[in-house]
């Protein structure tokens, strides 16, 4: 069976989305839970595991058939820990996101900011793809935004 399938999930302050897309950026399935208020982090995070798996089967896919999933979650991040440093909309403080959820999904993970993947994707299929810089602000449970510098994802010295 080939990989033809990427998986996404953006964890917010107040729902969890998540989708499968094809090469193309198309959505070919999504799903969406309410964050549940009062859970730790590792309650939460198992539930991520769970829907998303559920969301496979649903879909008539599997695990294997993904290149692998990308994960937005609020916050700064520490890139060499791959740790979410501080996550204020969920009162999250170094949480080992990444290496909690390899334990638990067969595929590559990569981990960013949740605002700095929207920028991409506005950069990369939306109104700024023809756009060599751009700023993108976001406003949702809390207020973020990234910046694309010569068609790059500007981190800065701190994440």
């Amino acid at each position: 069976m080939s990989k033809e399938l990427y998986g996404g999930i953006d964890i917010g302050g107040t729902k969890v989305r998540m989708g499968l897309v094809d090469h193309n950026g198309r959505v070919v399935f999504r799903k969406m839970f309410l964050m549940p208020k009062h859970k730790s982090w590792e309650e939460i995070l198992e539930m991520v595991v769970t829907f998303f798996s559920d969301m496979l089967h649903e879909a008539r896919f599997s695990f294997r058939r993904l290149y692998g999933i990308g994960i937005g979650c609020p916050g700064t991040f520490d890139y060499k820990r791959e740790v979410i440093s501080f996550a204020p909309n969920l009162k999250w403080r170094d949480i080992p996101i990444k290496s909690f959820l390899e334990e638990r999904m067969p595929v590559p993970l990569w981990l960013e900011n949740d605002t700095n993947l929207s920028t991409i994707g506005v950069a990369a299929f939306g109104e700024g793809k023809d756009a060599k810089s751009l700023i993108g602000v976001f406003i949702g449970t809390g207020i973020g935004g990234g910046i694309i510098l010569d068609r790059e994802l500007f981190i800065g010295s701190t994440g």
